[in-house]
């Protein structure tokens, strides 16, 4: 059997490893949200910027703030506030295309 439609959208976890001040790493994850691209759609987003890509893909998320443990809104300005952060643009990323492809992501 075959599913020849697909959702509207799809959800992938970001892990984000940030350096910290004891020389490691702080991981972070959360839950993105992202809208389905047809095969078309995926050739034109394989040359785009990482924040283009952002920009039309991701569409909302599951993020908790570990400090105050209150969910962050999905707003353009808590958006930038992440895309902030290094690596957190290359890893969403990556998230989006592990995960529509359903596998590792390579040459994204």
């Amino acid at each position: 059997m075959f599913k020849r439609t697909t959702d509207r959208t799809f959800q992938a976890e970001v892990k984000v490893p940030v350096a910290n001040a004891a020389g490691g790493y702080d991981a972070n994850t959360f839950k993105a949200t992202f809208e389905h691209a047809n095969s078309d759609e995926l050739d034109e987003l394989r040359v785009v910027t990482n924040r283009e890509l952002i920009a039309r893909k991701l569409k909302n998320w599951d993020l908790v703030d570990e400090e105050t443990k209150e969910q962050v809104p999905f707003t353009p300005e808590n958006l930038a506030a992440l895309l902030a952060i290094p690596p957190t643009p290359t890893q969403i990323v990556v998230a989006f295309w592990e995960t529509i492809n359903g596998a590792r992501a390579k040459n994204f």
